[in-house]
């Protein structure tokens, strides 16, 4: 026979649920419409389709159908759904769904023509709803994976897919802990999670609005599952503020830059037993910790150019370009040879702007390849000349430079937006990272050659193609010491 539920399991089980259904009250209740309201129907008309939109008795229905398709078979075939989202409600005396459009348009007519022409809807059960064509709207959101952990003082923020607005409102909303209410904390694009949010949920609801800002379009909410965490301090806040009360002379930039340490690397147990064995178990490595924390601490730095190194793909792509997106830089990735991660760079975009004819990203190998798409054919005649006798006195060294080097070095040409006629005008960033064996300082003595050769190179196209003054900015993780 079954036995009887323990009554304490039973109870956690009770609080459990419970506790999920709060939870997910805030995405049901933001598509919901508000009482009193009568629910729109949504007609969105493209090049050649038709979709329709609508809630009949709490069911919710999307219908798409060609756009050259008669209105007479897409009612009959919007009728046939409504009765199937009845189902067994349906009844004996409830009469058959005939929807049509008021005013009433020709059977015959084409769809996109047809809906356009009407401003409400009849389904038959006494309520007429008003048809929106094409209305602001938000199409998907998307987060991050760094944000399936969340921690107080670090900003978090959501990609969002608009159509037809003219902008969006985000709000933030926090179940504090112990509490069953959402309570609305701030209006913007991101939120930083104050020491009252640990513990509790966040909820982002994003509406987008069209010319008459008033009139909302339809929203979409995001609920954030993890719970708000606790985290340290800044450790450097005390260096910071002092650092930040230097007033930047005119015309002065600021720049940091920072090997972050590739998730890939954190995953390998060769590299987890070699480089931080005391703290393969510890939170400090999970990406979503430590990555939230980085951004946490150069953003603070209000910084004009950013440098980084080791920079995974999806890091990248989901969350720095994105938030440097919002914070008014544009971004750029090189990847290494093998792909796992590179190199990126954040420009202000308010001061520089990038010449995309004079940006290269510069694959090691293939320069010491000799191959001929590497555009610096100067560097690669004195590469080849200077070079060539080590390698027919260790074959083995041109082996490594061709096969086992996977570095990468973002070179960046950048004109200075205030600059002065007589004044300097353009910048050439070079962000590298360089091998990492600690005997391979004649391997990094190489690439630091190769590289500054690339680099008098573009000096030179600059002088000569641009007419204007230029310095150079090196920076990046050489592996190297200053003795």
């Amino acid at each position: 026979g079954m036995r009887s539920t323990p009554l304490g399991l039973l109870a956690t089980l009770t609080a459990l649920s419970s506790r999920a259904l709060s939870l997910a009250r805030p995405l049901r209740g933001a598509m919901a419409a508000a009482p009193g309201d009568v629910p729109s129907v949504t007609v969105l008309l493209q090049a050649d389709k038709v979709r329709v939109l609508l809630q009949v008795e709490q069911q919710k229905l999307q219908l798409e159908r060609d756009a050259a398709e008669p209105l007479e078979k897409t009612l009959r075939r919007l009728g046939a759904s409504l009765e199937k989202k009845r189902g067994k409600k349906k009844g004996k005396n409830r009469p058959p769904i005939r929807p049509k459009l008021v005013p009433e348009q020709p059977s015959s007519l084409e769809n996109s023509v047809a809906w356009a022409g009407a401003s409400h809807l009849d389904v038959g059960d006494g309520v007429l709803r008003p048809i929106r064509i094409n209305p602001p709207r938000v199409e998907s959101i998307s987060v991050s994976p760094l944000f399936r952990r969340i921690l107080r003082g670090c900003e978090v923020f959501a990609e969002v897919e608009a159509a037809d607005a003219a902008s969006l409102r985000y709000e933030w909303f926090v179940q504090r802990r112990g509490s069953d209410d959402w309570l609305p904390v701030h209006e913007g694009v991101t939120y930083r999670p104050v020491e009252g949010d640990v513990g509790g949920h966040l909820w982002l609801k994003v509406t987008p609005l069209g010319e008459d800002a008033p009139t909302p379009g339809l929203c979409l909410s995001h609920f954030f599952v993890g719970a708000v965490e606790a985290a340290p301090p800044p450790f450097l806040v005390g260096f910071r503020e002092a650092f930040l009360e230097q007033l930047k002379p005119a015309g002065a930039f600021r720049i940091l830059s920072y090997n972050i340490l590739a998730d890939c690397y954190t995953r390998q147990p060769q590299v987890q037993k070699k480089l931080f064995s005391y703290a393969v178990r510890n939170r400090c490595v999970d990406a979503a910790y430590r990555l939230n924390l980085m951004l946490q601490e150069i953003s603070s730095y209000d910084t004009d150019i950013c440098c980084f190194q080791e920079v995974d793909p999806w890091f990248f792509n989901k969350t720095m370009q994105p938030l440097a997106a919002i914070k008014g830089y544009t971004a750029s990735f090189g990847a290494k040879r093998n792909g796992q991660e590179g190199c990126a760079m954040l420009l202000r975009s308010s001061r520089f702007e990038e010449v995309p004819e004079l940006s290269y990203d510069l694959l090691h190998s293939h320069l010491f390849q000799g191959r001929k798409d590497v555009p610096f054919p100067e560097t690669r005649r004195k590469v080849a000349e200077q070079l060539l006798p080590l390698f027919v006195q260790y074959p083995d060294l041109l082996e490594q430079l061709t096969t086992k080097i996977t570095s990468v070095s973002q070179l960046k040409v950048v004109r200075l937006r205030d600059a002065e006629e007589d004044a300097l005008q353009y910048l050439i960033i070079a962000n590298s990272h360089f091998y990492y064996h600690p005997l391979a300082d004649h391997i990094r003595l190489i690439q630091m050659y190769t590289v500054l050769e690339c680099l008098n190179e573009l000096q030179l196209r600059i002088a000569e193609g641009l007419q204007g003054r230029s310095a150079v900015v090196f920076v990046g993780d050489l592996n190297s010491s200053l003795d």
